[in-house]
């Protein structure tokens, strides 16, 4: 499962925000011995849901034919 993060800083004196990072991180799901296992496919409903699911498929993409 991909997360996307988005982390803003605000000044606690003035209350300005300002954008300080984003990221996607990329979670496994382990059974009790440690291994990889298979969880359900959360399917992608509304148009923002789709696009964010076709990009995360192609950073996957990305990443494993990287390790080749």
């Amino acid at each position: 499962m991909e997360i996307g993060v988005h982390v803003t800083a605000e000044d606690s004196y003035t209350g300005n925000t300002r954008h300080v990072v984003s990221a996607y991180l990329t979670f496994v799901a382990l059974d009790k011995t440690g291994k990889t296992r298979s969880v359900p496919a959360v399917l992608p409903d509304t148009d923002i849901e789709k696009r964010r699911y076709e990009q995360a498929q192609a950073r996957r993409d990305g990443r494993l034919s990287s390790r080749q």
